[in-house]
Protein backbone atom coordinates (compact mmCIF):
# COMPACT_ATOMS: atom_id res chain seq x y z
CA UNK A 1 0.00 0.00 0.00
CA UNK A 2 1.93 3.35 -1.44
CA UNK A 3 0.31 6.01 0.42
CA UNK A 4 0.56 8.05 3.99
CA UNK A 5 -1.65 6.20 6.60
CA UNK A 6 -1.81 9.71 8.55
CA UNK A 7 -3.45 11.15 5.21
CA UNK A 8 -6.09 8.43 4.91
CA UNK A 9 -7.10 8.90 8.55
CA UNK A 10 -7.34 12.59 8.45
CA UNK A 11 -9.15 12.33 5.38
CA UNK A 12 -11.49 9.59 6.99
CA UNK A 13 -12.01 12.31 9.96
CA UNK A 14 -12.67 14.92 7.48
CA UNK A 15 -15.19 13.06 5.53
CA UNK A 16 -17.15 11.80 8.68
CA UNK A 17 -17.55 15.37 10.20
CA UNK A 18 -18.75 16.57 7.07
CA UNK A 19 -21.21 14.47 5.98
CA UNK A 20 -22.64 14.22 9.34
CA UNK A 21 -22.93 17.79 9.36
CA UNK A 22 -24.50 17.53 6.10
CA UNK A 23 -26.43 14.82 7.34
CA UNK A 24 -27.71 16.08 10.66
CA UNK A 25 -28.92 19.51 9.25
CA UNK A 26 -30.99 17.97 6.24
CA UNK A 27 -34.85 16.02 6.38
CA UNK A 28 -33.90 12.63 7.29
CA UNK A 29 -37.43 10.57 7.43
CA UNK A 30 -38.87 10.29 10.85
CA UNK A 31 -37.82 6.49 11.18
CA UNK A 32 -34.47 7.80 11.78
CA UNK A 33 -34.82 10.33 14.56
CA UNK A 34 -33.82 9.54 17.69
CA UNK A 35 -36.03 10.95 20.34
CA UNK A 36 -35.27 11.76 23.71
CA UNK A 37 -35.98 9.23 26.60
CA UNK A 38 -34.96 8.62 30.33
CA UNK A 39 -31.86 6.25 29.01
CA UNK A 40 -30.63 9.41 26.70
CA UNK A 41 -29.10 12.78 27.42
CA UNK A 42 -30.29 14.89 24.42
CA UNK A 43 -32.95 16.37 25.20
CA UNK A 44 -34.42 17.08 21.44
CA UNK A 45 -35.07 14.52 18.51
CA UNK A 46 -31.50 13.62 16.99
CA UNK A 47 -30.80 11.97 13.75
CA UNK A 48 -29.55 9.10 13.46
CA UNK A 49 -26.79 9.30 10.75
CA UNK A 50 -23.78 8.05 12.23
CA UNK A 51 -23.91 4.82 10.63
CA UNK A 52 -24.44 6.61 7.10
CA UNK A 53 -21.02 9.04 7.86
CA UNK A 54 -19.09 6.09 8.76
CA UNK A 55 -19.92 4.06 5.53
CA UNK A 56 -20.12 7.46 3.27
CA UNK A 57 -16.17 8.46 4.51
CA UNK A 58 -15.18 4.92 4.18
CA UNK A 59 -16.31 4.37 1.01
CA UNK A 60 -14.79 7.51 -0.16
CA UNK A 61 -11.71 7.00 1.66
CA UNK A 62 -11.37 3.76 -0.29
CA UNK A 63 -12.52 5.22 -3.69
CA UNK A 64 -10.31 8.22 -3.47
CA UNK A 65 -7.15 5.55 -2.84
CA UNK A 66 -8.39 3.53 -5.09
CA UNK A 67 -7.73 0.35 -1.90
CA UNK A 68 -10.88 -1.38 -3.23
CA UNK A 69 -8.58 -3.51 -5.91
CA UNK A 70 -7.45 -5.45 -3.47
CA UNK A 71 -9.06 -8.56 -2.58
CA UNK A 72 -9.68 -8.38 1.29
CA UNK A 73 -10.76 -4.45 1.46
CA UNK A 74 -13.26 -5.99 -1.46
CA UNK A 75 -15.10 -8.31 1.48
CA UNK A 76 -14.67 -5.52 3.89
CA UNK A 77 -16.61 -3.85 1.85
CA UNK A 78 -19.19 -6.01 1.43
CA UNK A 79 -19.70 -6.66 4.93
CA UNK A 80 -19.48 -3.42 6.19
CA UNK A 81 -22.29 -2.50 3.76
CA UNK A 82 -24.23 -5.55 4.91
CA UNK A 83 -24.06 -4.60 8.64
CA UNK A 84 -24.49 -1.36 7.77
CA UNK A 85 -27.98 -2.06 6.25
CA UNK A 86 -28.40 -4.47 9.61
CA UNK A 87 -28.89 -1.17 11.67
CA UNK A 88 -30.47 0.59 9.47
CA UNK A 89 -33.17 -2.47 9.48
CA UNK A 90 -33.15 -2.37 13.36
CA UNK A 91 -33.36 1.05 13.39
CA UNK A 92 -36.51 1.46 10.73
CA UNK A 93 -38.55 -1.47 11.97
CA UNK A 94 -37.80 -2.05 15.44
CA UNK A 95 -36.60 -5.81 15.03
CA UNK A 96 -36.50 -7.76 18.04
CA UNK A 97 -33.12 -9.19 19.61
CA UNK A 98 -33.81 -12.51 18.20
CA UNK A 99 -34.18 -11.48 14.39
CA UNK A 100 -31.31 -9.08 15.02
CA UNK A 101 -28.80 -11.26 16.33
CA UNK A 102 -30.02 -14.24 14.19
CA UNK A 103 -29.06 -11.76 10.97
CA UNK A 104 -26.01 -10.86 12.25
CA UNK A 105 -24.83 -14.20 13.50
CA UNK A 106 -25.31 -15.47 9.50
CA UNK A 107 -23.56 -12.32 8.31
CA UNK A 108 -20.25 -13.07 11.04
CA UNK A 109 -20.33 -16.71 9.62
CA UNK A 110 -20.17 -15.74 6.09
CA UNK A 111 -18.05 -12.76 6.65
CA UNK A 112 -15.54 -15.77 8.14
CA UNK A 113 -16.12 -18.32 5.43
CA UNK A 114 -15.23 -16.11 2.85
CA UNK A 115 -11.89 -15.06 4.63
CA UNK A 116 -10.86 -18.08 6.42
CA UNK A 117 -7.26 -18.69 4.87
CA UNK A 118 -6.53 -15.29 6.29
CA UNK A 119 -7.39 -15.64 9.98
CA UNK A 120 -6.79 -19.63 10.21
CA UNK A 121 -3.88 -18.22 12.74
CA UNK A 122 -5.63 -15.96 14.41
CA UNK A 123 -6.24 -16.98 18.09
CA UNK A 124 -7.60 -15.65 21.46
CA UNK A 125 -5.61 -18.56 23.47
CA UNK A 126 -2.14 -18.52 24.35
CA UNK A 127 -0.79 -20.73 22.11
CA UNK A 128 -1.90 -22.08 18.72
CA UNK A 129 -4.70 -24.68 18.68
CA UNK A 130 -5.04 -26.98 16.22
CA UNK A 131 -9.07 -26.37 16.48
CA UNK A 132 -10.03 -24.20 14.35
CA UNK A 133 -13.18 -24.40 14.53
CA UNK A 134 -12.92 -23.54 18.52
CA UNK A 135 -10.60 -20.34 17.26
CA UNK A 136 -14.03 -19.43 14.89
CA UNK A 137 -16.25 -19.64 17.21
CA UNK A 138 -14.47 -17.35 19.69
CA UNK A 139 -14.21 -14.81 16.87
CA UNK A 140 -17.59 -15.18 15.97
CA UNK A 141 -18.41 -14.49 19.80
CA UNK A 142 -16.03 -11.81 19.79
CA UNK A 143 -17.25 -9.90 16.45
CA UNK A 144 -20.57 -10.08 17.94
CA UNK A 145 -19.95 -8.57 21.20
CA UNK A 146 -18.19 -5.74 19.63
CA UNK A 147 -21.27 -5.03 17.37
CA UNK A 148 -23.21 -5.05 19.90
CA UNK A 149 -21.79 -3.24 22.48
CA UNK A 150 -21.38 -0.23 19.96
CA UNK A 151 -25.10 -0.95 19.18
CA UNK A 152 -25.77 -0.52 23.18
CA UNK A 153 -23.32 2.96 24.06
CA UNK A 154 -24.85 4.51 20.86
CA UNK A 155 -28.00 5.17 23.54
CA UNK A 156 -26.07 7.86 24.68
CA UNK A 157 -24.68 10.97 22.36
CA UNK A 158 -21.68 10.81 21.30
CA UNK A 159 -20.38 7.80 23.12
CA UNK A 160 -20.07 5.22 20.77
CA UNK A 161 -18.30 7.65 18.46
CA UNK A 162 -15.80 8.50 21.91
CA UNK A 163 -15.42 4.48 22.53
CA UNK A 164 -14.92 4.01 18.59
CA UNK A 165 -12.13 6.61 18.34
CA UNK A 166 -9.82 4.40 21.64
CA UNK A 167 -10.94 1.34 20.35
CA UNK A 168 -9.77 1.53 16.63
CA UNK A 169 -6.90 4.03 17.43
CA UNK A 170 -5.27 1.73 19.58
CA UNK A 171 -5.64 -1.43 17.33
CA UNK A 172 -4.53 1.36 14.84
CA UNK A 173 -1.36 1.72 16.57
CA UNK A 174 -0.36 -2.04 17.24
CA UNK A 175 -0.82 -2.62 13.55
CA UNK A 176 1.35 0.61 13.03
CA UNK A 177 4.30 -1.04 15.28
CA UNK A 178 3.68 -4.60 13.83
CA UNK A 179 4.28 -3.19 10.17
CA UNK A 180 1.10 -4.35 8.19
CA UNK A 181 -0.57 -1.69 6.49
CA UNK A 182 -3.93 -3.81 5.40
CA UNK A 183 -5.39 -4.01 9.05
CA UNK A 184 -4.07 -0.38 10.20
CA UNK A 185 -6.17 0.87 6.54
CA UNK A 186 -8.99 -0.88 8.33
CA UNK A 187 -8.71 1.01 11.57
CA UNK A 188 -8.33 4.49 9.97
Amino acid sequence: LNFSIYLVAFLSLLFSIMIGQFLYKSDIPSSLIDLPDKRKIHTRPTPLVGGITILFSMLLVIILFRLYTNTQIQLFIIFSIYFFFVGLFDDLFRWNYKKKLIVQILGIIVFIISISSNISHLTFISTYSDYKILNYLIITLWILIIINAFNFFDGVNFLAGSLAIVFFSSYAIYYHRLGENLPLVFTV
